[in-house]
């Protein structure tokens, strides 16, 4: 699929981490105003100059928590020698544990949590990534602080994946230096799942990629002429390109006799072998300049834990009378309700808004001074479910936003239970280019504050 030109009025960069459970891979793509992006990857790592796109996901740190070794040169011969010696502590796959759980990975240096080592391997990307682009591309140094200021990052992740992950990964790449701790810089960090970023090729695209591929693997090997390139290529053609399934799955592609053999590249046997596909960290970059998801459908259904005012004529309200209570301000309220803002299998454009109008009532004026509320999603099958004590396990809370109101104007109010004060605000979900967005909005000083 043709890529548009950038349509941006000046320069940009856009990587995409491909943080995997064995093997991580970084994509990218200068964007030139006016011109089609190039989609490339980064193929040089330290201890692996052969051309291959992907690197181990393993980790060596020393006893106080400094990474010693990572990516391929974790995976030197050496290491196991050098680690007995230094008393070094190696930590591998699971970056990409469930729900960033500690106990999926292995005993972690003192101090370090999965957060941590997950932003240690992002930096490490990183600087491989601003190393082969500074040294590969002309000028590169110049090209690099022409656009350090406003990288546009992208993080793919598991499918299942949601807020909560996402929460974690960012505050990964905060620690990695990635991108300040400011609400403008994190603007700049996009998540994409591996479904969304695994975009489909036409034949004559994935040829084109395949001869790249090739000649940057084989650039140091003396099976990197043209005329062995062009008999592997036809060997991809006829077999190895119709059985390819799985981005993941080895391909074999049969060249030369048994005495044809480099194994620094992976060719034994007359055969070259293939771990897996660099699709996730290209296909990253490609969705992000697309806008593949410039029209979201909701997967689940979204919204707000709330109280609602007792109606007598409600029979789903008269069942619930014995937890009734009364506000200050006289209300008899139900609590346990849900309030839906997105509805699953709604269609929102980018930058769309939905939103939620809530009341906080309080006592003292003080305690309206900053407002907390949950985001929530429901993963049932009810439409537009109301009640969350009906079915609680499928109510999960997806994040929870605090707001500074100390300089908000509190109306205060005298009611049958004695004198309130309150504040209006609203709960309202963005649709982002590759996530939701949650806000809370309130009027200070008759300017609308989010």
């Amino acid at each position: 699929m043709a890529l548009p030109p950038f349509s941006g009025t000046l320069r940009k960069l856009v990587i995409a981490f491909d943080v995997g459970t064995t093997y991580s891979g970084v994509g990218y793509a200068i964007l030139d105003p006016g011109e089609i992006p190039r989609i490339q990857g980064v193929t040089r790592f330290p201890g692996q100059e052969n051309g291959d796109f992907k690197i181990p996901t393993i980790i060596w740190y020393t006893q106080e928590g400094t990474v010693r070794a990572a990516g391929a040169e974790a995976r030197d011969p050496g290491m196991p020698l050098l680690a007995e010696d230094e008393n070094l502590i190696f930590v591998e796959c699971a970056l990409q544990a469930h729900d960033f759980h500690d106990s999926k990975l292995q005993p972690l240096p003192l101090g370090k949590d999965v957060v941590d080592v997950f932003a240690d391997f992002l930096k490490y990307l990183f600087d491989c990534a601003k190393k082969f682009i500074i040294e590969t591309h002309p000028n590169g140094g110049s090209l690099w602080g022409s656009v350090a200021d406003r990288i546009e990052f992208v993080l793919s992740h598991p499918n299942g994946w949601e807020g909560l992950q996402q929460g974690k990964m960012r505050q990964a790449a905060i620690a990695a230096g990635l991108i300040p701790n400011t609400a403008a810089s994190q603007a700049r960090l996009n998540f994409v799942t591996e479904g969304e970023a695994s975009i489909l090729q036409g034949s004559t695209r994935v040829n084109v990629r395949a001869e790249r591929f090739l000649r940057a693997k084989l650039s140091n090997s003396r099976y990197g002429n043209d005329e062995d390139i062009q008999t592997m290529l036809e060997s991809f053609e006829k077999s190895a390109k119709p059985t390819f399934k799985d981005v993941m799955d080895r391909s074999f592609i049969k060249f030369g006799s048994v005495r044809d053999r480099d194994p620094d590249v992976g060719i034994r046997s007359g055969q070259l072998t293939i771990d897996g596909n660099k699709a996730v960290a290209e296909g990253a970059v490609s969705h992000y300049i697309q806008h593949f998801v410039s029209i979201r459908v909701a997967r689940l259904t979204y919204g707000a834990a709330c109280r609602v005012d007792f109606d007598v004529t409600d029979e789903e309200h008269r069942t619930r009378a014995e937890n009734t209570f009364y506000l200050r301000s006289g209300r008899l309220m139900v609590p346990d309700a849900f309030g839906v803002i997105i509805e699953k299998g709604s269609r929102m454009r980018e930058n769309e808004e939905a939103e939620y109008a809530l009341q906080q009532e309080a006592a003292q004026k003080s305690t309206l001074n900053s407002l907390t509320s949950s985001v929530m999603c429901y993963r049932g099958k009810t439409k537009g479910p109301k009640w969350r004590d009906m079915e609680p396990d499928l109510f999960a809370v997806l994040c929870t936003i605090r707001a500074d109101t100390s300089r908000v104007a509190k109306r205060k109010k005298k009611g049958p239970r004695g004198t309130y004060f309150t504040q209006d605000y609203k709960i309202v979900l963005l649709c982002g280019l590759t996530e939701l967005k949650a806000q809370l909005s309130w009027i200070e000083n008759g300017v609308e504050k989010r």
